[in-house]
């Protein structure tokens, strides 16, 4: 539901695909994307965020996770966030 004042949001950001989810206050899913980046991150990534900029101008924070985590964190200047390891287990 776009125009929620504050939100939440969640980014995995890897080679193959971009995942964002945008909880509501009751946990619900306000919206979520799924891009393929075939490689290039960097321009998907940009492009869908300046969309959901409008959206959801305001944030109350934003988990981060995959390959990418930390290029999205520099690309979208985050400064307020959880970055999350993964450990592989075989």
């Amino acid at each position: 539901m776009p125009g929620q004042s504050k939100t939440y949001i969640g980014i995995e950001l890897g080679s193959v695909s971009l995942n964002i989810a945008i909880p509501g206050e009751e946990l619900r899913l306000l919206e979520s994307v799924y891009e393929r980046t075939r490689r290039q991150p960097v321009p998907v990534l940009i492009d869908v965020f300046e969309g959901l900029k409008r959206d959801f101008p305001e944030r109350n924070g934003v988990l981060r996770t995959g390959g990418g985590r930390n290029l999205a964190a520099n690309i979208l200047e985050i400064d307020m966030g959880i970055s999350i390891d993964e450990e592989h287990t075989n």
